[in-house]
């Protein structure tokens, strides 16, 4: 039998595991999964802002490469965000946003659940046939929630089907979005971040 590997899990979906209200599961998780508290730690998260700012400024990016790099299967940004009217709207239009400052830009990346904007927390539901739904709520009615979940697909979920809802802490936006970069990648994609027109 092939034994199935802790690093073939997201951390988002350890993160909502945590969550379910059986003690049974919630100790499997420990005991599978155990928190890294370095990980998570303000100081490695200070440090590693420190280290990417670093690499940022150290040489000018191409703001057209960086949106090919913001558009492409390695970050899957715009399949959640839109920047210049492309992309997808699950999470918040970049357009508006203040995307001057680069410390604050790489702390949403590098720790999105450090600051979850308002109309984007994300919801967590257990059903009672196991499954484990995540995403913003659309709506919700007497009789049943609508999610929409990171995919984009919306759910409907009704009442009688939910054994476990509650707000997560965690943001729908996984960790580790610039891993698999190279330096220049880094640089490409913030310099179409802070653009303040579309590249051309």
């Amino acid at each position: 039998m092939k034994q199935v590997k802790p690093e073939w899990f997201e951390q988002n979906t350890i993160g909502r595991l945590r969550l379910h209200k059986r003690s049974e599961l919630r100790q499997l998780v420990e005991k599978h999964f155990p928190k890294s508290k370095k990980r998570d730690s303000s100081e490695v998260i200070r440090q590693r802002i420190e280290a990417v700012a670093k690499v940022i400024l150290a040489k000018r990016g191409d703001p057209l490469e960086g949106r090919k790099t913001f558009e492409s299967e390695m970050t899957s940004c715009a399949k959640c965000h839109r920047m210049f009217n492309r992309g997808g709207d699950l999470g918040p239009d970049l357009t508006a946003y203040n995307r001057s400052n680069v410390n604050n830009m790489l702390l949403s990346i590098l720790s999105p659940s450090a600051e979850i904007r308002e109309g984007f927390e994300p919801w967590t539901i257990f059903t009672e046939d196991g499954r484990l739904l995540s995403g913003f709520k659309v709506s919700e009615t007497d009789h049943s929630v609508t999610l929409r979940e990171a995919t984009g697909q919306t759910v409907v979920i009704t009442k009688d089907e939910i054994e476990d809802m509650q707000p997560s802490k965690r943001s729908l936006m996984p960790d580790g979005l610039l891993d698999g970069l190279t330096d220049q990648q880094i640089r490409d994609l913030f310099a179409y971040l802070s653009s303040t027109s579309p590249p051309m």
